[in-house]
């Protein structure tokens, strides 16, 4: 078992802190629009209730991600490699992930958008 693999320490770091971001803005999600904290798209920032929707979201796709994070940092523990390019490939894979669950979420938000239309 190799945990020095920077694929490891990378996804396995981030992931935790993903998590942690999670659980943090489940806990305490923004209240208000803002363009500081909280998942800020166009759609989300449209309204309050896209913006509160979208934050309730968000918490849970963060927490996917770094589950799936996580999961996917194992794979350094069988690779040999020490290699820094492993890091460039763990921060892509990381990219990625965050965009998906992003993309997610704010398709989540026009969902609900049109099915629950503004009166």
């Amino acid at each position: 078992m190799n945990t020095d693999n920077p694929l490891f320490v990378t996804l396995a770091v981030c992931g935790t802190a993903v998590i942690l971001t999670g659980i943090f803005t489940k806990i305490f999600p923004p209240k208000k629009i803002n363009i500081f904290y909280g998942h800020r798209t166009r759609t989300s920032m449209k309204n309050q209730r896209n913006w509160d929707y979208a934050q309730k979201h968000f918490a849970s796709e963060l927490i996917k991600a770094g589950v799936l994070m996580i999961l996917f940092s194992f794979f350094g523990l069988v690779i040999t490699s020490t290699e820094v390019y492993w890091m460039v490939i763990a921060l892509i894979f990381i990219s990625i992930i965050l965009f998906y669950f992003s993309w997610r979420t704010d398709r989540a938000v026009k969902k609900f958008e049109t099915k629950n239309p503004e009166i």
